[in-house]
């Protein structure tokens, strides 16, 4: 294995430390448990259960199949992205890739772990670190892309109808989206100009070391740098294959769908009286903003607060909406990050051949 590789992964592994890791599934496991003890021991308890010997079955059966699809679209996503930047893998290892991404995406705040882990993994099973970065930098833009425009659309034709039924929850939900527009104006200033990108980066990198008096203004100039110039290599090589990332576009359009339509099949397991498909997808959508920017592992807090704030319209008892929350989290969040586990340990088996 080359220096620069070895150089790579300890990187990546300084940055998801075992404690970091145990800290941020304790947090995941804790909202799940704290929802059921405080239903159960409340004096709802007993509709809290009831609500699970009524549940219709078939209407989770295609929950679990609309979560099949999104990781499935992942694992498609990310075999074109590896075609795309020239990286073969085998098709257990793209499983595998993809749903380490899943698994440290849930349990780092934001997202953020997501990447460097599958970078890390990638360099474990041999790859070159430039041609693994191009790959999930450019899936990356075209997820982030296709994110931010999905909810742009859902919130323009919904916009009447979102601030009518919601009011002031949706001036919570706007700058979350904001989020997500900065980080596509973003993308869009260092496809065009690096050094304008640059420029912007460091104002705030020096207002940041004027508030927080801090030392290290050099060290995070340079990161800045090295990050733009990996993004603008990355936007030029996507330009010369536009195919690919159309391709890549139009998978993460079907995944994105497929997971905003399983609260509606959620909410259908449990007698709700949901909207129409729009208005439904429109809010899951809004819900799943909140809570990719909120920064704890899995968005706790925001999205149970945004579940139960968007869907408690469609299910009146606050209970049974309480039971079907804990049903989604356990379909979006629980089940990728148990399923995931096996796909670690076959990674390091496989790595340990090479």
């Amino acid at each position: 294995m080359t220096p620069q590789v070895t150089k790579e992964r300890q990187k990546v592994e300084l940055r998801i430390s075992k404690k970091a890791l145990f800290f941020n599934v304790s947090i995941v496991l804790l909202v799940l448990v704290s929802i059921v003890l405080y239903v159960i021991f409340s004096k709802h308890g007993e509709i809290f259960l009831h609500s699970f010997k009524t549940i219709k079955y078939s209407w989770i059966l295609l929950a679990l199949g609309l979560l099949g699809i999104y990781l499935g679209a992942e694992v498609v996503s990310l075999q074109v992205a590896c075609r795309v930047g020239q990286q073969k893998l085998s098709f257990q290892e793209l499983i595998s890739i993809s749903l380490i991404g899943q698994f440290y995406g849930i349990i780092t705040p934001m997202a953020t772990g997501a990447q460097p882990a599958q970078l890390y993994y990638f360099t474990r099973l041999g790859a070159q670190v430039g041609k693994s970065a191009f790959v999930l930098l450019s899936k990356f833009i075209a997820f982030q892309v296709v994110l931010t425009t999905i909810a742009a659309t859902f919130l323009i034709v919904r916009w009447d109808f979102f601030f009518t039924q919601y009011g002031k929850l949706m001036w919570v939900a706007l700058p979350a989206f904001g989020v997500h527009i900065a980080v596509v104006l973003a993308l869009i200033v260092i496809a065009l100009s690096t050094s304008v990108a640059e420029k912007i980066a460091f104002f705030f990198i020096n207002f940041y070391c004027f508030v927080r008096r801090a030392k290290n203004r050099a060290k995070l100039q340079t990161a800045a740098q090295k990050q733009i110039e990996n993004f603008s290599t990355s936007s030029r090589m996507l330009k010369q294959n536009w195919v690919g990332f159309a391709e890549m576009s139009a998978i993460t359009v079907v995944q994105l769908i497929a997971f905003y339509l399983i609260p509606t099949a959620v909410l259908l397991a449990f007698h709700a009286h949901p909207g129409d498909i729009v208005t439904m997808t429109g809010a899951a959508a809004v819900v799943i903003m909140l809570q990719t920017a909120m920064p704890l592992p899995a968005g706790a807090g925001a999205a149970e607060g945004g579940f139960a704030g968007f869907f408690a319209l469609f299910l009146g008892d606050s209970t049974t909406l309480v039971a079907a929350l804990l049903v989604w989290r356990v379909i979006t969040m629980l089940i990728p990050l148990l399923g995931a586990i096996p796909f670690l340990f076959y990674i390091e088996v496989q790595a340990a051949r090479r």
